[in-house]
């Protein structure tokens, strides 16, 4: 073989390496990227739960939970997701019951006191857990999630009026880190065995 051969395939044999390791360190990159993402999802708070009582992340320590944000006046989104949710629930076993709360964080804290919270998230499953307060608490909560919402009004005066927000649910660790998330297309059957498989991994 000539030199000037030899440095041909000594060249596409570099270039090769390098294309892998670009790959490698691209993916790497991507991973790590992903990574710190879900590493910021916390899910810290500090409100009011559907009797009034005042509670943060930290009450719910020693327990998965699953988190879900919304509002009461929410007019198809909302019920939706907390029929699914009970319909989800009731599908788990007793062990993953057991360690799981189920709570529904509103986005609408003008509307929404405890009194209301407590009588909409009972319809739908006395277990779960609905929680309030004011304004700023409430956009931290959601902050510390990554969770959008915002007020648009449906009349000229702005008194009524409808929130859009993200209807990701998260699924978070015993001590309030990210575990995973789940979106609206799954079915109860679905969410309920990813539920169980992230729980039953993570023990």
């Amino acid at each position: 073989m000539n030199n000037r051969r030899k440095s041909i395939y000594f060249s596409v044999l570099v270039f090769i390496i390098i294309l892998i390791l670009s790959i490698v360190l691209v993916n790497k990159s991507f991973q790590n990227s992903i990574y710190q993402k879900k590493s910021l999802i916390k899910s810290e708070f500090n409100l009011i739960d559907q009797y009034g009582r005042a509670v943060t992340n930290e009450t719910f320590n020693g327990n998965f939970t699953l988190i879900f944000f919304g509002f009461t006046f929410c007019p198809d989104v909302c019920p939706n997701t907390l029929n699914k949710l009970a319909t989800t629930y009731d599908l788990l076993d007793a062990e993953v019951k057991e360690n799981l709360k189920v709570i529904f964080i509103t986005v609408d804290p003008e509307r929404d006191n405890f009194n209301i919270m407590n009588e909409y998230i009972s319809a739908f499953n006395p277990e779960f857990i609905g929680l309030t307060g004011s304004k700023r608490r409430i956009q931290e909560a959601a902050d510390s999630m990554g969770i959008y919402f915002k007020k648009n009004a449906t009349n000229e005066s702005g008194e009524e009026y409808l929130i859009d927000h993200s209807s990701i649910k998260f699924l978070m660790d015993k001590k309030g880190n990210y575990l995973a998330h789940f979106s609206r297309e799954l079915t109860a059957q679905e969410l309920s065995q990813k539920i169980s498989q992230k729980i039953g991994n993570s023990k």
